[in-house]
């Protein structure tokens, strides 16, 4: 119990660093929306994805219901391997609107995908494919995965 507590509070305490991380400014204390989204991008082009990370959770504090600010903080998550909440911040930029739903359904798919869960990656690019039948990456990535279901079948000493 305490120490759920504790974990909370060294939460709040990086939320907070976070924030004035990316509002930190020599002429002005109040940075921005567009600012902090200009920090995160010059960040992310440069290969500093924790930065990045910093000011999308700033963002997100700034305006919680803007679907791109949850969908560009979960891609910056799955780039650093912390899945389980990229997927939630996939799940949070549909919820909000965000218009490129079809990306976050693909994305969702793929990480159903690098955990082995075959049949939910393919809903998931069915899902984003629905949404933009145009699609070619999800078109491209669901054949794969039935290739791989397939090929998996064909080898399958078991069956």
């Amino acid at each position: 119990m305490a120490t759920n507590k504790i974990m909370q509070n060294l939460f709040r305490l990086f939320l907070l660093i976070s924030f004035f991380s990316c509002n930190n400014s020599s002429k002005r204390s109040n940075v921005s929306e567009a600012e902090i989204f200009q920090r995160a991008s010059l960040f992310y082009k440069n290969n500093d994805y924790e930065n990045s990370l910093m000011c999308f959770d700033s963002l997100v504090l700034l305006n919680p219901t803007k679907g791109e600010y949850y969908y560009k903080r979960g891609y910056l998550k799955a780039m650093i391997s912390d899945d389980k909440d990229a997927m939630n911040d996939y799940w949070l930029a549909i919820k909000f609107n965000y218009n490129n739903k079809s990306w976050a359904f693909l994305n969702i798919g793929t990480l159903y995908r690098a955990y082995g869960l075959y049949d939910s990656a393919i809903y998931f690019y069915d899902k984003a494919i629905e949404i933009d039948s145009t699609y070619k990456k999800a078109k491209e990535e669901k054949e794969e995965v039935l290739k791989l279901m397939k090929d998996m079948k064909l080898f399958n000493p078991l069956k």
